[in-house]
């Protein structure tokens, strides 16, 4: 399983290669370009794709669905609580949070599953991606300004629905859904004209992260007791969480295996990107955000194929 999904890495260390051996002459520039790449172009089209693919089948039940709702609502309470308990934990709580929920499913999570579980799952973790994109675009940035005591700035209605609106992942899962409505000569055009902007989405994106951690490493040499705890939070917490609710819905309402599987292995992704993106435009745990980034994708290394082997 760790061969399986070490090629996906190894796009993530020639990234950080090109960062060491200076073959960009601006490399914080150009991970804001590889991102708005990704982020507005590349993923959005895979999403739609995967999802508006004749060949895509998609669960009729609730139970994935609520699986993701419930998961998220006990993870924030749980973190929340959890960080109330000591005084530099409390200070950081908004960003411990945000990092927690918010994790990588679109530049990392889409590539592990459909690289784990086959071309069969890319519309399962597409949708997953949506659902994920959805909450955490809402209620990831009221979250950290109503968790972190002291921190100023305001979040209107129309602010967060205009945040939203701008999001291409937020659209992208809802055109593929609508797009499924079309003859299936017309979806297999549409899919395959967009095809190949879909499948630069993937190296694009881990090549990104690669520079990325490069351009912030030295970030990690400023460590308190929030990291660990936020970097726990996301990568065994949230999984562990994820697995509960799994074994819930499953007996209640229904979840097949590969929902499950692919439900699990989600929610144990590194934390995202975008929190620092979120964190840096409110002034509000960016440090930390970065640091959770650096430390969770590294480690990630080593637990993805552990939990994925599991399924498989």
């Amino acid at each position: 399983m760790f061969l399986r999904i070490l090629p996906l890495f190894v796009i993530i260390a020639l990234g950080f290669a090109c960062g060491a051996l200076g073959v960009f002459d601006a490399p914080r520039r150009s991970v804001r370009t590889l991102n708005r790449l990704a982020l507005y172009v590349a993923f959005p089209a895979l999403v739609f794709t995967s999802l508006a693919s004749p060949q895509t089948e998609l669960p009729n039940a609730p139970g994935f669905y609520v699986a993701h709702i419930v998961a998220f609502a006990a993870v924030i309470i749980i973190t929340a609580a959890a960080a109330s308990a000591h005084p530099t934990l409390r200070r950081d709580r908004g960003a411990i949070v945000l990092v927690t929920i918010f994790g990588n499913i679109a530049y990392l999570g889409i590539p592990v599953v459909t690289r784990v579980f086959g071309a069969e799952a890319a519309g399962l973790a597409s949708l997953s991606a949506g659902i994920h994109v959805t909450v955490t675009m809402v209620f990831g940035p009221l979250l950290l300004l109503v968790l972190t005591p002291g921190a100023k700035g305001a979040l209107s209605a129309a602010s967060l629905i205009g945040r939203v609106a701008r999001q291409p992942l937020f659209w992208s899962p809802i055109l593929g859904l609508l797009a499924r409505r079309l003859p299936m000569g017309s979806r297999e055009t549409l899919v395959e004209f967009i095809g190949p902007i879909a499948a630069a989405a993937a190296p694009v994106a881990l090549f990104m992260i690669g520079l990325y951690l490069f351009c912030e490493r030295r970030k990690l040499r400023r460590l308190t007791i929030s990291l660990p705890f936020a970097v726990l939070s996301k990568l065994v917490l949230y999984p562990a969480v994820a697995v509960g609710v799994a074994a819930l819905v499953g007996a209640t309402i229904g979840l097949t295996e590969i929902e499950r599987a692919v439900f699990v292995m989600m929610a144990a992704m590194p934390v995202a990107i975008t929190t620092f993106s979120i964190g840096e435009e409110f002034r509000v745990g960016e440090e930390l955000a970065a640091m959770a980034i650096i430390t969770s994708t590294l480690l990630s290394v080593a637990i993805l194929p552990l939990l994925a082997s599991f399924f498989v």
